[in-house]
């Protein structure tokens, strides 16, 4: 039996504007995600998301993607970036993801992997903030181990079927 991956996908920034990106994620979906062992999205799948009552496009294009996969059977887990952290309960539902907190530690390959959006390692905006007070440098990376105390609220078992 052949192992199946574990794929992240992070800030896609999915906007009305430009449905071709929205496009490109719905035959992601559609192909490599079917093959996968789990669908992990790290934050910022929308440019904007001012919350779930909002019907507007690509969201319910998205929900619909998310739900056929979820449906095959591939778990598919959020974890909220700035730009979507209002995504919530109803999208969930709709989608068939399951929401994280800001921050999880999942185990992938018998090793525990801190998972987060990168601006919860920011402490200003600009390019020159660095990461937050405490962060373990290289924790953008999405290593876990010996990550700075507090910062993982979460542990979350991924396991191989």
């Amino acid at each position: 039996m052949r192992d199946r991956a574990t794929l992240f996908i992070s800030d896609l920034h999915l906007d009305p504007r430009r449905p071709a990106m929205t496009g490109l994620l719905r035959k992601f979906l559609e192909q490599p995600a079917r093959e996968a062992e789990a669908l992990y999205i790290l934050g910022d799948l929308f440019e904007a998301w001012i919350g779930d009552d909002d019907d507007a496009e690509p969201g319910p294009t998205v929900a619909a993607a998310l739900r056929t996969l979820t449906d095959v059977g591939v778990p598919v887990y959020f974890l909220h970036g700035n730009r979507d952290f209002l995504l919530g309960e109803r999208f969930a539902a709709a989608s068939g993801v399951q929401l994280l907190p800001e921050s999880a530690v999942i185990e992938l390959t018998g090793e525990p992997v801190l998972l987060l959006h990168g601006d919860t390692l920011c402490i200003e905006a600009g390019a020159d903030s660095g990461p937050a007070p405490g962060a373990t440098p290289g924790a953008g990376r999405s290593i876990a181990g010996n990550q700075s105390p507090g910062r993982a609220t979460e542990s979350h078992r991924h396991h191989r079927r």
